[in-house]
């Protein structure tokens, strides 16, 4: 039985840059909507193969993350393929992807996602390679012909020092919403090596740290979840929307987009 795609929600972590945090996002969002009593599937497209090795791992003691390992097999971006091997109750689809730099590549997983978080670190070269990234997604004919959720992550950002100045200049010119922000914490690391999330880690002694990280992660979910899917809402109507309002489907969405 194929997933309810009515109740599936289709994440892409994606960005044009490596080493900007795409696979700790995914498996710790993974693994955060797990606790949250969803049933979760992660497609690791990554010829690294990061997520599945991270999963592996973590079998050893966990059954609740179902894997899809696409970089294995020619067609690897082949929606079909990822819902007839994945169980029908699948509510989350969380796709791990290598760093994008072909057109193709990235209108292929455009169309398969319905949101789209971007991590970026706070660094001036991260934040260029992110604004071309940025301008490539949403000018692409694949978004344009129906455009989704897009979001920013920023990554590892210093927790005592807080978000640079030049990062908050950066997502207001880039007008697009900044989710949330996730801190330089060891626990990541330390989740990676165990094959958990952050929010699975108990340490009495970074039990501050690593509830701020646990809530960084419920704000992702929230935003994601509070998207509208399967929609042809226009760029505009996004960006004007309140970042913390509830973003369900709307009679005035519908005009909007008659109108678009």
């Amino acid at each position: 039985m194929e997933p309810d795609l009515q109740r599936v929600r289709r994440i892409l972590v994606v960005n044009g840059k490596g080493g900007c945090g795409k696979t700790t996002i995914a498996t710790n969002l993974a693994v955060a909507y797990s606790k949250a009593g969803k049933q979760v599937a992660l497609i690791d497209q990554d010829q690294q193969g990061s997520s599945a090795e991270w999963h592996r791992v973590r079998s050893e003691q966990h059954e609740d993350i179902r894997l899809i390992e696409a970089y294995r097999r020619e067609g690897m971006y082949e929606t079909r393929t990822f819902q007839t091997r994945m169980p029908g109750d699948i509510e989350r689809v969380i796709m791990d992807t290598t760093s994008v730099g072909h057109s193709h590549d990235l209108e292929v997983l455009i169309k398969n996602a319905d949101i789209i978080l971007v991590p970026m670190m706070a660094s001036a070269i991260d934040m260029r390679v992110s604004m071309r990234f940025l301008t490539d997604l949403v000018t692409h004919r694949a978004f344009r012909a129906r455009p989704r959720a897009v979001g920013v992550v920023v990554n590892r950002v210093h927790a005592e020092r807080g978000l640079p100045e030049s990062v908050e200049h950066f997502l207001s010119c880039a007008d697009i919403p900044h989710v949330a922000t996730l801190h330089d914490d060891r626990g990541y690391s330390d989740a990676a090596e165990l094959g958990c999330g952050i929010s699975e880690l108990a340490s009495q002694s970074r039990a501050e740290s690593l509830a701020r990280e646990q809530a960084a992660l419920e704000t992702i979910m929230e935003w994601v979840d509070e998207q509208p899917i399967c929609s042809r809402v226009t760029v505009a109507a996004l960006r004007q929307r309140p970042l913390g309002a509830k973003r369900q489907g709307t009679q005035q969405d519908s005009d909007t987009a008659a109108r678009a």
